[in-house]
């Protein structure tokens, strides 16, 4: 909870200061630490991390580098936009595990769906569900919206007499410097992936 708070403050003045994204349509900017030692000049940094993360990443400009791995660097990535920055985000969660987001274009939260595949006519299928979403939301910054199937998924498992296997989708609000952390303990569960992040989903905020 401590770290969380300090990442809060570390987010704020950026969300102020940093210039917006002019095409909102196309891109997105995220802004991120990481002890990722890299050049300081723009072009040099943008390959290490098209290399070592995803290269569809488009631009990325140090913000701050002290040229030390044990210090963190402050970075800004230019990213497509959709499902393609929800896939890059994986990957840097995944590739570089000191990775710590503060902000996606300037959006302190977001929303991201889960999937949890779930074997048909596995009595033991809802008490897995339910390990799963307390697992996800025991992460600080994350909270349960709701969960649900896709209506060909169902229609399926009518026609098919409930014999095919199911994948369920759970939605959840994460607070985006929580998402790094949420990124790493999906990775570890079997079953369980990150569909896609939604960086223009707007859920009110729990003090509003």
């Amino acid at each position: 909870a401590f770290l969380l708070g300090e990442l809060q403050l570390m987010a704020y003045p950026l969300a102020k200061f940093l210039p917006e994204s002019t095409d909102h349509d196309a891109i997105e900017e995220i802004v991120f630490c990481a002890n990722f030692v890299t050049g300081v000049q723009d072009t040099e940094c943008t390959e290490h991390f098209r290399n070592a993360v995803d290269n569809r990443i488009k631009h990325v400009t140090v913000l701050s580098n002290f040229g030390e791995a044990a210090i963190p660097s402050l970075y800004k990535a230019v990213v497509p936009t959709y499902k393609t920055m929800g896939e890059i985000l994986v990957n840097l969660a995944e590739r570089v595990p000191s990775a710590q987001l503060l902000q996606i274009s300037g959006q302190k939260t977001v929303q991201v769906r889960i999937s949890v595949h779930a074997p048909a006519r596995d009595i033991a299928t809802p008490d897995r569900l339910a390990k799963v979403r307390n697992r996800l939301i025991r992460t600080d910054g994350v909270t349960f919206l709701f969960d649900y199937r896709f209506p060909n998924d169902c229609h399926a498992q009518r026609l098919q007499g409930e014999t095919q296997d199911q994948e369920v989708q759970i939605a959840l609000r994460v607070l985006v410097i929580s998402l790094m952390h949420l990124i790493r303990t999906v990775a570890c569960m079997q079953g369980v992936k990150v569909e896609q992040i939604y960086e223009f989903f707007f859920w009110p905020d729990e003090d509003s």
